[in-house]
This record gives C-alpha cells, structure tokens and sequence, in this order.
C-alpha cells in the first residue's frame, strides 16, 4: 500500500529530496519568539522577525540570499518595534499581506484580550477583536 509523503516545506516542486538545513545565526535564540513574514523588505529573500521574550523588543532581520543568508546576524537586524512583552502581547504572527496594499502585516492579541492587526508591520494597530483573544494558545 503506498504512503503519503509527508509535508516538508524544503521540498521544491520537481526536486525529490529534502534540502539541508541551514544555519541562521550562532548564539541562543531561546531567548526569542520567531515569525517569518516572507519577504518584507522587497529584495527577494525571505525575512525573519524576532521578538526578545523579556525585553519585548521586535528586530527585522533582513535575507539577502537564497539559503537564508543575513537571517538573525545581529548586525544586520533593524528594531522595528518596543513594549511587545509577552504580557502586553501575549502572542503575535507575520503574514505577507493580509490586506492587500503588498505590506507585510502583523497579528497580536493583548494581555487585554483583543485581537490587533498591525498593517505594514510598524504601522499603529487596529483592534479587530474586542474580547475573549486571552484564551487563544497560538496564531497562526
């Protein structure tokens, strides 16, 4: 009986194997939640945000190659946003473009139990859920 290959994001269409994984950044990130919102800064390469669980600091590391180059080097990592605590915003996602306007967005829920959409990453939010977001474990 044949089997389902399973779901592997490292498969390209007409390849037949898995590509190797590849090294984005040296030092512990477990001081990080990450969220890839494609490619943000508009060069062609995936982008990675990072977000420091006790600082609440939001970094953009910009990719500037095929294999994940410039992904979570220091150096190259721009702030782009302050006070996202875990407590203030308890969970957040990065999604190409929610709203059409080829922006990446952000989605957050609040330590008060809205639901916020942050168009264009750094622009101000917009509540689009009034209650009850203080329950959700994960967004994606």
């Amino acid at each position: 009986m044949p089997t389902k290959a399973p779901f592997c994001p490292l498969v390209r269409k007409g390849w037949s194997s898995l590509l190797a994984p590849v090294l984005i950044g040296e030092g512990s990130w477990s001081d990080y939640d990450l969220a890839a919102p494609g490619d943000r800064t508009g060069n062609g390469h995936v982008d990675l945000i990072a977000r420091h669980k006790t600082s609440g600091e939001l970094r953009l590391y910009e990719g500037t190659g095929n294999s994940g180059e410039g992904l979570g080097i220091g150096p190259t990592a721009v702030a782009i946003g302050s006070g996202w605590t875990r407590t203030n915003r308890p969970l957040f996602t990065a999604v190409p473009d929610a709203n059409g306007d080829a922006k990446t967005d952000l989605w957050a829920t609040g330590g008060d139990a809205q639901l916020y959409f942050y168009p264009n990453i750094s622009g101000s939010e917009v509540i689009v859920g009034t209650s009850g977001w203080n329950d959700f474990q994960t967004l994606n």
